[in-house]
């Protein structure tokens, strides 16, 4: 098979939620108010951000130049869409403001990189980043400060799960 998005209904009869055309997947998925579902997906021969309205329109929503390539959304409170990308030559965290443009987050030194934004209350952005030489996960204050959350022992590593900006959803 291939990665495809499925959710429960309420009679907890799983339903497929994308139909993704030819060899190409979908995944990482994150419901919005409203019914709108932001997820990654190659379907254009690149993982690229999609999302699926309340209607069943899907839209591209990001369009990363040449083979660079933009994955995993989170959603702020502020309806901000953060996600990684290695449009600068190396995995960064980005995020889509409200007039469409991009920005980058971090700035993560030497080959290091930064992913799996995970924004939460506060203005504070969580993400995973092996910028101290192996994984660990760092985060944002609403400042712009950057502050090392996890300190994990020997060769262990720590990563990012995920946030959802709706209290109502587990």
């Amino acid at each position: 098979g291939k990665a495809e998005i499925y959710y429960l209904d309420s009679k907890g009869n799983l339903v497929q939620f994308t139909h993704t055309p030819g060899q190409y997947e979908s995944w990482s998925p994150v419901p919005v108010d409203g019914g709108h579902v932001y997820f990654t997906s190659n379907q254009s021969g690149k993982a690229e951000i999609y999302y699926l309205d309340s209607k069943g329109k899907l839209v591209q929503f990001t369009h990363t130049p040449g083979q660079y390539e933009s994955w995993s959304p989170a959603l702020s409170s502020g309806g901000y869409v953060y996600f990684a990308s290695n449009q600068s030559g190396k995995t960064e965290v980005h995020y889509l403001d409200l007039q469409g443009r991009i920005h980058q987050v971090t700035f993560t030194p030497s080959l290091y990189e930064s992913w799996s934004p995970a924004p939460a209350d506060g203005g504070y952005i969580y993400f995973s980043s092996n910028q101290s030489g192996k994984a660990e996960v760092y985060y944002l204050d609403s400042k712009g400060n950057l502050i090392q959350f996890t300190h994990t022992p020997g060769k262990y590593k720590s990563w990012i799960l995920s946030s959802n900006p709706d209290p109502d959803i587990p």
